[in-house]
């Protein structure tokens, strides 16, 4: 059973920026809107910007987009893509 996140970013790895709509942007402090406009373009397979890869944590985690909010912790979703990156 999934208890939490820790060491995981399985999700985190499937695209290049966090999945944010309008809304969600509209609501960012302006260093964190500043960092995605400077970031320029990523590669479809790389980790999500904001994913620090030392630890496995969102660096803005505060400011993280609906669907990483509503992404559901040991949903078969999650599962699934914890077996992908053989993540426990």
């Amino acid at each position: 059973m999934v208890m939490n996140c820790d060491g995981c970013g399985a999700c985190c790895r499937q695209q290049p920026f966090p999945p944010f709509t309008r809304r969600d942007s509209d609501d960012l402090p302006d260093h964190i809107a500043d960092e995605l406009l400077a970031s320029g373009k990523r590669e479809a397979s790389e980790s999500c910007l904001w994913l620090d890869e030392a630890t496995s944590r969102c660096r803005h985690y505060e400011h993280r987009p609906l669907l990483c909010r509503e992404f559901e912790l040991g949903g078969d979703v999650c599962l699934s893509v914890r077996e992908v990156y053989q993540i426990g």
